[in-house]
């Protein structure tokens, strides 16, 4: 848990990091959003639908990418601590991976997905349809 605690506070130092992903998640989901609007039946329309899914696809993933390099910033605390035997890497991928996932993949995902789902106009109950498919 102390170990957890060092990559909160990481966050809550850099907290620009967590914004600006959730900004950019909430950017691209509106300009996907607006580019693909309200779809229908029609077979265009299911093929834009897959050409969405895609782009949301690769965003995702890239943005996964971008938001992981952030080990080489504290790769002297951990040796440093890795040596003094307070730890072993498999506690410190765990620790510093667990906040990671929260704060810089899942939230900004769900964010994305719940206005990307919304603007799209798939279900009427939209966001409740969205998480449960999440």
């Amino acid at each position: 848990f102390g170990l957890s605690a060092r990559t909160i506070r990481y966050y809550i130092r850099r907290w620009w990091i967590v914004l600006f992903n959730i900004l950019i998640s909430v950017a691209a989901a509106v300009v996907l959003g607006s580019i693909y609007g309200e779809m229908t039946e029609l077979q265009k329309d299911i093929q834009n639908r897959f050409g969405a899914f895609g782009f949301m696809c690769i965003f995702l993933g890239i943005q996964a990418i971008a938001s992981s390099g952030t080990f080489h910033e504290i790769r002297d605390v951990f040796i440093d601590d890795r040596n003094a035997k307070l730890y072993g890497a498999t506690p410190f991928l765990f620790a510093r991976t667990i906040p990671d996932l929260i704060l810089l993949r899942i939230i900004p995902s769900v964010c994305f997905g719940a206005i990307f789902f919304e603007m799209l106009g798939f279900q009427e109950q939209t966001y409740a349809d969205f998480m449960v498919v999440t």
